[in-house]
């Protein structure tokens, strides 16, 4: 049994179970600094569930918001005992002149590491840390030649164990590299202007814009395990989706998964990004790929394949896009939604069916009044989704984090409501 108040990790999540010696609720609500929005989730079980089961809802609570952020899991019992998933293990703590980690540190490979916050593309690690290599804990001191800004942490291959710790050091200053370290490196009251100016410059087809854009693909690239809210300009994006689309059309294929992974730490979802912003995007890419084969003699053919290879890798990572697109077969709303209703009628939690008509209205399928309105959201999701990606409404957080929820819970019925929505609108 885990002790009140345990610490964990959404990693740890495999290795739990929660049990009860009956019928029982699991409550989670999202704990953040500074934020007034009231985000939680509850899942229902009889004696026993994988906490495995419900890792990714804890996750799309979790990494969508602040490095500080916890999510507190609770039992309806009555008991009062609560546990709180952190995005961290282990926190790394001022001592004296050096930094020491909140806990003993026995195991291989780990490091502290650390980025300038002019050259936020390139990580340094300063040396082991561990009682394998150290019989004592004594507080490391970062090398006295480095100076300016810097992000460090305690690293062990691709997992970040502690919230990076600002660093304000007394060395030879790191200057800026590249158009992002010199946006980043401004003072803090400039900061948030820079950067949205280095995120407009991204969005241009120039070869300035072009630079910049690699040089935000490269650091989702390179975060290694680091949070992308580590960085202002990272947990500015969702703001900014024909930059999203362009960012996901033009890394390669080793920076793909990185760039697509950026939808489950931060509030957006590529299949909700309007149809223009990827039609222009695809167009970018298309121009790109033209100037690198420009000496080929059937150039445009091949541009264009390797726009579509990209579409499809797209695809495979997030198959919702396909509808996006205009790719693959449609099955008819009204047929989807029978087949939906008579497989898992008794799965679809209640509602009272305001979440979507009172903002969208009718824009909705009104076939989908002919049903309990207690299922009403459910059915009305993906046809939600479809209508964002055709403009009639811009989700705020709390919407694209039910419709991620919805898609995750009812995969087969999303996929083809949402495909058939966008077909029928087109």
């Amino acid at each position: 049994m885990l002790p009140h108040r345990t610490c964990l990790t959404l990693s740890d999540m495999r290795d739990l179970v929660a049990i009860d010696s009956g019928d029982m609720t699991l409550l989670a609500h999202l704990r953040e600094q500074r934020s007034t929005e009231r985000a939680e989730m509850t899942w229902s079980f009889s004696r026993e569930m994988p906490m495995s089961a419900v890792a990714a809802d804890i996750a799309s609570l979790l990494l969508p918001a602040s490095i500080d952020a916890e999510v507190v899991l609770d039992m309806n019992n009555g008991i009062n005992t609560n546990w709180h998933v952190r995005h961290f293990p282990l926190e790394l703590k001022e001592d004296g002149a050096g930094l020491v980690a909140s806990a003993a540190i026995a195991e291989q490979r780990v490091e502290l590491c650390g980025r300038a916050i002019a050259d936020p593309l390139h990580e340094t690690c300063f040396g082991p840390y561990s009682l394998l290599s150290d019989a004592n804990h004594r507080p490391v001191k970062l090398p006295e030649a480095i100076g300016g800004d810097w992000l460090v942490y305690l690293r062990q291959d691709e997992r970040v164990l502690t919230r990076p710790l600002y660093r304000r050091l007394q060395g030879a200053v790191t200057l800026p590299v590249g158009m992002l370290g010199e946006a980043m490196a401004q003072p803090f009251a400039l900061q948030d202007q820079t950067l949205q100016a280095f995120l407009e410059l991204a969005c241009d087809e120039g070869d300035q814009g072009s630079a910049a854009l690699d040089e935000l693909i490269a650091l989702t690239a390179g975060l290694r395990g680091l949070p992308p809210g580590t960085f202002n300009v990272l947990k500015k994006l969702p703001a900014y989706p024909q930059l999203l689309a362009r960012m996901a059309l033009r890394a390669s294929e080793a920076q793909r998964d990185a760039v697509t992974d950026l939808a489950l730490s931060l509030p957006f979802a590529w299949f909700l990004i309007p149809r223009k912003y990827w039609a222009d995007a695809e167009n970018a890419a298309g121009l790109a790929a033209m100037e690198l084969l420009k000496s080929l003699d059937d150039a445009p053919r091949f541009a264009m394949e390797m726009v579509e290879t990209t579409k499809r890798a797209l695809i495979d990572r997030q198959p919702l896009l396909a509808a996006v697109f205009g790719q693959g077969e449609t099955v008819p709303l009204e047929q989807a939604t029978q087949d939906f209703l008579r497989r898992a009628m008794e799965r679809i939690p209640a509602s009272d069916g305001r979440r979507y008509r009172d903002k969208l209205g009718n824009h909705l399928p009104g076939y989908f009044l002919n049903f309990d309105t207690a299922v009403l959201d459910a059915l009305d999701a993906p046809c939600a989704a479809a209508l964002a990606v055709k403009e009639k409404w811009a989700p705020s957080p709390e919407d694209i984090r039910h419709l991620k929820l919805a898609g995750r819970t009812f995969p087969t019925w999303f996929s083809e409501a949402f495909a058939a929505s966008l077909k029928e609108s087109a």
